[in-house]
């Protein structure tokens, strides 16, 4: 049967129709017939890769962005920023640490900002230097929204880890395993250790301030009581003796000053209670008169009324 194209449609071209095979459409060579033909296979959309765990097993959740910065504040002006690192990195390894200074007076604002390497550092710096005083105040430690929660994702994996370590070192557990928990050193271990180190610090830096205190009076003591060398000008010198015997002068005034003022007000002191002894003693005295007039009276009276019968 030979295909003969029919009339083709308004406005549109003459397509060949495809030839008929048996009452069915004929497939070009090679094609299998359509009964034949497999359904094309759908592709699932690409996902994230796929973590396979054996059954029974809780997998650890994964920790937040890490950040591991630290504001440290309140440093009292006297403590050198040698001072601060040294107590900062004895809680564990520093990546950075940045202090703020006045960029006008190039002098610290008592305030900047640590970076620790671990989240270990972290937890111990909160821990030991919060609130440690240094030269009359105490420092202040606290973390931003996340570093608070990078170290909360740490705690949480670590207590996991520790609980798998304590069921592991039961009885019937692992012998290297709890081998190796007994012979762990706790963190209260470690931070005993570790404050024991920052309070020798401390007190090193409070003896050698005591120690440099002493030694700039025993100095001045001896310049005081030693004469000056003999290598010194001589207008310089009497400059300094000008300069001495004027304070010397200015305070004996002062001193005498004061010691007259006391004087002045002791004297007035006492001008005030003679004022007041001499008012009581008048008062006596007049009440010494009242009484004495009338008695003169009652004893007339009386001396009148016993001879007026013999009138």
């Amino acid at each position: 049967m030979q295909f003969r194209p029919g009339p083709p449609m308004h406005g549109m071209p003459a397509f060949p129709r495809p030839p008929f095979m048996n009452g069915s459409l004929a497939m070009p060579p090679g094609m299998p017939p359509p009964h034949l033909m497999r359904p094309p296979l759908m592709m699932p959309p690409p996902v994230g890769p796929v973590v396979l765990t054996p059954p029974g097993s809780n997998p650890s959740p994964a920790l937040a962005q890490k950040s591991t910065t630290l504001y440290v504040g309140k440093i009292a002006s006297s403590v050198s920023d040698e001072t601060i690192q040294t107590l900062l990195a004895a809680c564990g390894p520093v990546k950075s640490w940045k202090p703020m200074q006045d960029p006008e007076t190039n002098k610290s604002k008592g305030f900047g900002f640590c970076e620790y390497e671990t989240a270990e550092g972290v937890l111990r710096a909160l821990r030991l230097l919060h609130n440690l005083s240094l030269d009359g105040q105490e420092l202040l430690l606290k973390c931003n929204t996340a570093t608070q929660r990078y170290i909360d994702d740490y705690q949480t994996s670590k207590r996991q880890a520790e609980r798998k370590k304590q069921e592991a070192s039961q009885p019937d557990g692992n012998a290297e395993v709890k081998a190796e928990a007994e012979t762990e050193v706790t963190d209260d271990q470690q931070d005993d250790a570790i404050l024991a180190k920052i309070m020798a610090l401390v007190s090193d830096r409070a003896a050698q301030q005591a120690g440099s205190i002493a030694a700039d009076q025993a100095t001045d003591l001896l310049n005081d009581i030693l004469p000056p060398p003999p290598n010194r000008d001589r207008r310089s010198l009497g400059r300094d003796q000008l300069s001495a015997t004027k304070e010397r002068t200015h305070t004996s005034r002062e001193q005498e000053r004061d010691t007259s003022a006391d004087r002045n007000a002791e004297r007035q002191l006492e001008r005030e209670r003679q004022r007041e002894k001499r008012e009581v003693e008048m008062r006596q005295a007049e009440q010494e008169r009242a009484y004495q007039k009338r008695l003169k009276e009652w004893e007339h009276t009386e001396r009148y009324q016993l001879f007026l019968p013999f009138r």
